[in-house]
């Protein structure tokens, strides 16, 4: 109850922060805010190089082999590779920006310097939560970045219209750096008390390559599937306008609560799924997706027709001028309804040790989402846009539902769940 709290909480808090966006700052500053802060998230994964990925299964498995030197170690590393990727990339950082203002005789981009500047915080973060979670300590790991960033950013942004007046761009990724600083110095300070079992001085980091591997390999699926919103601001981006891309930040952040249901529903399938691929125990697997596909199949056919009747009176109520792009909200929620029918495959071929498919997937998924929404930006504008991060959820999910029947040859989508509810399969 607690997690969920902090989720709705955090989810909630990013909505009232795009309806101040929307409100107080001019379309297009809002766009870029949208679009820095987006940066900062997805950044923060190449500063870490997923590395945090692995925390839980080799910390988990070196307490209980009694090696507390590899867990000291592991963590040692991390910090160590965060702060020598992070420090490079503020240094590329501002020669890259440097030369950029100097050949195209423009003033330096201190808003984007300063965006992947809170990419070595949100690496530092990124890594903490990591080292909470691999001690079971769930609360400590997601709060930070879940609820404590997302209040601070609200409330700063508040006060600073109250007190100040219309922010910009560069006033909010200044907000979200300091939110990312006050996050990851409350978790620094939580993590000081649950890691009292590894306390020593030996660091083994003599597996370090089995580390780096191990998190590159889950990086894909990880960018794709829960950052999907910040991919689709950034690639489109490339070739839309600001406006725009302020109307596709509104329109997904609202698509995303949709999402969240569906994506809530298949984490708390995973552990008895878990169970029943062990015990190879194909009836109950099959009646537990069978379950879960109705549960989230018809709340998001809800959702869509609901979006259907009020999404030009939901949209105004960020401004008028987002009534007209009510349609943008009906393509995008193709991506839970594509979630929902397809079922939990991603679930399953993780947890049927089908880990490297998923990687290939996510991979390919990645280059097709890049090249699909800055062209289809480029040709149609926003709408187009829209229809291209649409339908690569629809390949995504289809892909994933395919390789779950050619591997386990179990058929996990909602059209077999209505197959069995004919056949009267389910008890």
């Amino acid at each position: 109850m607690t997690l969920i709290g902090l989720r709705i909480s955090g989810a909630l808090s990013a909505f009232l922060v795009s309806l101040l966006m929307a409100r107080y700052m001019e379309t297009a500053e809002m766009g870029r805010g949208m679009v820095l802060m987006s940066t900062a998230v997805l950044s923060g994964i190449f500063v870490s190089l997923g590395i945090e990925a692995g925390a839980v299964r080799f910390v988990a498995t070196y307490r209980k082999d009694d090696r507390p030197d590899f867990a000291r170690g592991f963590f040692r590393f991390s910090w160590q590779l965060v702060g020598i990727v992070g420090l490079s990339i503020c240094i590329c950082a501002t020669i890259f920006l440097w030369l950029r203002a100097e050949i195209l005789e423009r003033p330096f981009d201190i808003a984007l310097f300063i965006a992947l500047a809170t990419a070595c915080v949100t690496g530092v973060l990124r890594v903490g939560a990591a080292k909470a979670m691999a001690f079971g300590k769930v609360i400590h790991s997601l709060a930070p970045a879940t609820f404590i960033r997302q209040m601070f950013l609200l409330m700063a942004l508040m006060f600073y219209i109250w007190g100040v007046g219309q922010p910009t761009a560069l006033t909010v990724i200044f907000v979200f750096l300091f939110g990312n600083v006050l996050a990851a110095g409350i978790q620094y300070l939580w993590n000081r008390r649950i890691a009292e079992g590894l306390v020593g001085e030996g660091r083994d980091v003599s597996e370090w390559p089995k580390w780096v591997r191990y998190g590159l390999a889950l990086a894909p699926t990880l960018l794709f599937v829960q950052y999907s919103r910040d991919l689709t601001l950034i690639f489109s981006s490339w070739t839309v306008s600001a406006e725009d891309i302020a109307v596709l930040g509104i329109a997904t952040a609202l698509v995303n609560f949709a999402k969240f249901g569906v994506a809530s529903i298949n984490m708390s399938v995973a552990p008895t799924m878990a169970d029943l691929i062990v015990r190879d125990d194909s009836s109950a697997l099959r009646r537990l997706i069978d379950v879960s596909n109705h549960m989230k199949m018809w709340p998001s056919l809800g959702c869509f027709c609901l979006l259907a009747i009020f999404g030009s009176d939901l949209l105004g109520i960020f401004g008028d001028q987002f009534r007209e792009y009510a349609d943008i909200l009906m393509i995008l929620m193709l991506e839970p309804l594509a979630l929902a029918f397809f079922g939990p495959s991603g679930q399953y071929l993780a947890l049927a040790g089908q880990q490297r498919a998923l990687m290939y997937a996510a991979i390919a998924a990645l280059f097709v989402m890049m090249i699909a929404v800055s062209s289809s930006g480029a040709a149609f504008g926003l709408r187009g846009a829209a229809w291209a991060v649409a339908m690569c959820w629809i390949f995504w999910s289809a892909g994933l539902a395919y390789l779950a029947r050619r591997g386990g040859g179990l058929g996990i989508t909602f059209a077999d769940t209505m197959i069995d509810l004919v056949r009267g399969v389910p008890k």
